[in-house]
C-alpha cells in the first residue's frame, strides 16, 4: 500500500509538471517540448506531438506526411505513446490513435487502418489510465467521455479519425450504451443516439422504435 501511494504521488507530481510543457517543431520536422519560458525540456525527436493536457504528453514515432498539390497526404501513421515531463516513457509506443480525456484517463485504439489521405478508421477502442490500468478493454467501435464519471460506448458504428478529431459515418451509427469509471457496462449498447441532457439524464433514441425519451445515468428509461 505504501508503495502504491508513493507511486501515485510520483505520477501526480509528474503530470502536474507535464501540464506546463508545450510542443514545438524544429527545422528538421521533429517535435519536442518547451516550458513556459521557452526553454527546451524535451529535445525534438518525435514525429508528432499532441498539445499538452492536464495530465500527460502524447507523442508519436513513425508518422510521416507529404504535400501533393497543396494537400497533405499521410504515408505512415506511426505509433503513439506517452511521456512524463522529463521525457521518460510512461506508456509504450503501441497505439494506432489516442484521444485525451479528463481525470488521468484516455482512450486508445488498436488495429485502425488508413482511410483516404488524412484519416484512419476501424480498429477497436478501449480506455486506460497512466498506470496502464485497463478501464475498458479494446472492444468498442468508439468511446466518449460523458459527465458524472460515465462513458458512452458504441458497438457497430463506423468512425473516421485522426489526431485532430473524430468524424462519424451517419450511415453506420451503430448503437450506444453507458459505462462507468470502473469499466463496467451500466447500459448495454442499444440506442441509436445518446445526447447529454440535464440532471444526470441523456436524451436517447431507441434503436428499434426510433422513439426518443430520457435515460438516466443508471440506465433507467422514461418513455424511451
Amino acid at each position: 500500500m505504501r508503495y502504491l501511494i508513493i507511486l501515485l504521488l510520483s505520477v501526480t507530481c509528474t503530470l502536474q509538471a507535464a501540464a506546463q510543457l508545450t510542443p514545438f517543431k524544429d527545422e528538421k520536422g521533429k517535435y519536442g517540448y518547451k516550458d513556459e519560458k521557452g526553454a527546451i525540456i524535451i529535445a525534438p525527436q518525435y514525429d508528432l506531438a499532441l498539445p499538452e493536457t492536464e495530465y500527460f504528453l502524447a507523442v508519436n514515432k513513425g508518422y510521416k506526411e507529404v504535400t501533393e498539390n497543396g494537400a497533405v497526404k499521410v504515408i505512415a501513421w506511426g505509433k503513439w505513446g506517452f511521456l512524463n515531463n522529463k521525457g521518460q516513457q510512461l506508456i509504450p509506443f503501441k497505439y494506432d490513435m489516442v484521444k485525451p480525456v479528463t481525470n488521468g484517463h484516455f482512450i486508445v485504439n488498436t488495429g485502425a487502418k488508413p482511410w483516404g489521405d488524412e484519416w484512419l478508421t476501424g480498429g477497436k477502442w478501449g480506455s486506460i489510465d497512466l498506470l496502464q490500468k485497463v478501464l475498458f478493454p479494446p472492444k468498442y467501435d468508439m468511446i466518449r467521455e460523458a459527465a458524472g464519471g460515465k462513458w458512452l460506448i458504441n458497438t457497430g458504428g463506423k468512425f473516421y479519425f485522426n489526431a485532430n478529431g473524430v468524424l462519424p459515418d451517419n450511415k453506420l451509427p451503430g448503437k450506444w450504451g453507458i459505462g462507468g469509471n470502473d469499466g463496467k457496462e451500466l447500459v448495454k449498447p442499444a440506442y441509436s443516439s445518446l445526447q447529454l441532457a440535464w440532471e444526470n439524464n441523456f436524451i436517447a433514441q431507441d434503436a428499434a422504435t426510433k422513439k426518443y425519451g430520457l435515460l438516466s445515468f443508471e440506465g433507467n428509461e422514461d418513455t424511451v
